[in-house]
């Protein structure tokens, strides 16, 4: 499970992170909310130690996204957005160059 974890996200995940993410997929964990048993929970856990991006829920969806801005570059984010929009805007509005695809 390591092994697949390292080679599809490039994070050195610890062996003990693995076996978490390998105990939800054999539905072999159990947190007191089920839905944060879920193995795709437990792998986002377990990323977010690696790259410094937590989640505060697990509804997340791709739903447009309704934004007020001020200031410079604000003009980009009028009226409702994808909120797969967000970062590559605030990214212009910031002056930064892409990111890299």
């Amino acid at each position: 499970m390591r092994d697949r974890i390292v080679l599809g996200t490039g994070l050195n995940v610890s062996k003990a992170e693995a076996a978490l993410v390998h105990r939800a997929l054999r539905k072999d964990y159990s947190d007191a909310y089920r839905a944060r048993s879920s193995p795709i929970v437990i792998l986002g856990q377990v990323l977010a130690n690696h790259l410094a991006v937590g989640w505060t829920g697990i509804s997340h969806t791709s739903d447009m996204a309704e934004l007020v801005a001020l200031g410079p570059g604000s003009e980009a984010f009028s009226g409702v957005l994808l909120n797969l929009q967000v970062h590559s805007l605030l990214r212009q509005a910031l002056g930064l160059p892409r990111a890299a695809s």
